[in-house]
């Protein structure tokens, strides 16, 4: 038995509510004043029953012990989770998600590096070897405050320097190479990834350090040396300074985008602490939207040089591309399961001083900078800017390059009145008629993928009633492109989106909370992700669902899609055949007492019920047929 069945085995749910507010029994139910909304007259039903809870007033909500905590308290299912199970005198070891062997290698391999951290640290600061390190720190204008702030170390001259120190913690050689602080050779010789360089600690957004790059102290190649991609760092799902620039980010509505460590480093000591690094490579989608979860003010400001100006453009492109075809996982404020591009940034580009990097100009001229960022220019008017700046545009070569860079943005335009305005100023620029240039930019074009989707028959194989939410939580974990679209598809049908709270069994909505959350922050790449963040006890369940899913038949991703809209709207029968059983029972009881409010609220209820029962066996055949 799971700790969440074991839960629900131990704690009533009368008892659990009843421990919060003041419930009286109602025949076989009990009723009360809703908690979470204003009323007069008793609407939340709790059954015992279906150990349930329902509110028939203003809330329209309800769900199990789980739901009714995380509403009251204000908290998400994890620390439901705990707060249900110390009630029950369940252990709270078997819910540390951190126990499975995945997990453990992770928070060893962290570990490592906060060890290494501390091993850097000290020789920057108090060994004499450390002396070069400390005169080019010195030369770079970095204080003691920003030195600690981001845990700046230096690595000595010496092939095993932090081999050694791991080992007498009682790291293992195996293990170091794995965390890639150290380099194996095939003859079976290991030595320090990092010798006689300026060590810069990355850290995740939690803060922990999870990779290092090195600075060389004097002359060598190359110039930065970074860490290998591990179990717990990837280059390109990470930013240089973003753990230390959250909350910056956040009360400036706005994050600016530099190439380089030292960059960071020099913008956040003199105050600038709303700017990350890309560590020189493009950015990537993930790190776009790891940013715009904290504004959606973006602004690159890269070196002016040719490749950094090549590094605006591919970054440009990325944002394009995830602002036009990425869509992402949304949990709207109703609980409801909703798929969409929720990129909308304000992207703009910081055009440097030639000959200056970010690092220059903040320690050369602060206020400078500052304007600069002020200043920043929309990413169509720094196109307009560069076609004049690259192109003859009084050739008509120059003009159709021109039409070709700029078209793609003016399209995108969502506002009808900028894109006027953007079309007017770049027929002025190309001298060319206003009309003739919109016609062109704007002529329709045949979409890859204009095709109606293709309908399949749905296969019919009975699916028991009480089945269906664990076969609809099955299929999308097994394939969670199927939620892409899915709230569009039940629209198109007259239906709201799908709800968490929908679901009944509390392990299928931690299931589904986690994948939503790793969709939205792009982290994602296989089931075994979201173990990370689902209670060791729950994962052999995991395992079981997936096994189910393996008996599903193959078909293409739309006709799961349209399989798993009909398991909703089953499912959906279900319930509401459920409730309209549930009302009759409540309608009777309020005649007997004479309660004409009550009668009322539970005929008009019903009535609802009735004819959602109604248009669902209606829609279910279309559906179900090709």
């Amino acid at each position: 038995m799971s700790v969440i069945d074991e839960i629900k085995a131990r704690l009533d749910i009368v008892d659990v509510i009843g421990s919060y507010i003041d419930l009286k029994r109602s025949g076989k139910n009990y009723k009360a004043l809703c908690p979470f909304h204003q009323e007069k007259t008793p609407s939340f039903v709790v059954f015992p029953d279906s150990q349930r809870w329902h509110c028939f007033g203003a809330c329209q909500t309800g769900g199990d012990i789980f739901t009714f905590v995380m509403k009251r308290e204000g908290v998400d299912f994890q620390t439901a989770l705990r707060i249900l199970a110390q009630r029950a005198g369940i252990s709270l070891d078997a819910l540390q998600a951190d126990e499975g062997e995945g997990a453990a290698l992770r928070k060893r391999l962290r570990d490592m590096h906060a060890a290494a951290t501390a091993y850097y640290q000290e020789n920057l600061l108090r060994r004499p070897e450390g002396e070069d390190a400390r005169a080019y720190v010195r030369s770079r204008g970095l204080s003691a405050e920003t030195i600690a702030a981001f845990q700046l170390g230096y690595a000595l001259d010496a092939w095993d320097g932090l081999l050694n120190y791991l080992k007498g913690l009682g790291y293992e050689r195996e293990e170091m190479a794995q965390a890639g602080l150290i380099i194996v050779r095939e003859d079976g010789r290991a030595y320090d990834r990092f010798r006689h360089r300026l060590i810069i600690p990355i850290h995740d957004a939690q803060g922990r350090v999870i990779a290092f790059a090195g600075r060389v102290i004097g002359q060598g190649e190359p110039k930065y040396l970074n860490s290998p991609q591990t179990p717990i760092f990837d280059k390109g799902r990470t930013l240089y300074g973003y753990a230390q620039a959250i909350t910056a980010i956040r009360e400036a509505d706005k994050a600016v985008i530099v190439e380089g460590y030292m960059d960071v480093l020099s913008a956040h000591q003199a105050g600038f602490r709303n700017v990350v690094a890309s560590m020189g490579t493009a950015l990537t989608p993930t790190q776009l939207r790891m940013l715009a979860r904290h504004t959606h003010h973006i602004i690159f400001a890269l070196d002016p040089d040719t490749a950094g100006l090549r590094a605006v453009e591919r970054g440009v492109e990325v944002a394009r591309e995830t602002l036009a075809d990425h869509v992402e996982a949304m949990i709207t404020p109703t609980g409801a399961l909703r798929f969409q591009s929720t990129l909308e940034i304000d992207l703009r580009i910081l055009r440097l001083p030639e000959g200056l990097d970010p690092d220059d100009l903040i320690r050369e001229d602060p206020a400078r900078w500052q304007t600069l960022v002020d200043e920043a220019l929309p990413v169509v008017d720094f196109y307009l800017k560069r076609i004049q700046e690259d192109l003859d545009l009084s050739t008509l070569e120059g003009k159709r390059e021109a039409i070709r860079i700029m078209g793609p943005l003016l399209r995108e335009i969502g506002d009808a009145t900028v894109r006027d305005h953007y079309v007017q100023r770049l027929a002025r620029t190309l001298r060319v008629d206003e009309r003739s240039l919109a016609a062109d930019v704007f002529r329709p074009t045949r979409k890859r993928h204009s095709q109606p989707e293709t309908r399949v028959a749905i296969p019919t194989r009975a699916i028991p009633g009480e089945d269906l939410e664990r076969h609809i939580v099955a299929r999308l974990l097994q394939t969670p492109e199927i939620l892409t679209h899915l709230g569009d598809a039940l629209q198109r049908l007259g239906q709201d989106d799908f709800h968490i709270d929908e679901l009944q069994d509390a392990r299928h909505r931690l299931i589904l909370q986690v994948l939503l959350t790793r969709l939205i922050g792009g982290n994602l790449t296989g089931v075994e992700d979201i173990l990370e963040d689902i209670p060791q006890d729950m994962h052999d369940y995991i395992q079981e669902l997936l096994e189910y899913a393996q008996a599903f038949p193959e078909m293409p991703l739309p006709v799961a899609r349209q399989e798993v809209v009909a398991s909703i709207l089953r499912f959906r029968l279900r319930r509401h055949q459920e409730m309209a059983s549930q009302l009759r029972f409540l309608l009777e009881e309020a005649r007997t007492q004479g309660d004409e409010n009550l009668t009322l609220t539970y005929g008009v209820q019903l009535g609802n019920h009735l004819r959602a029962i109604g248009e669902l066996h209606r829609l279910l055949p279309a559906v179900l047929s090709p």
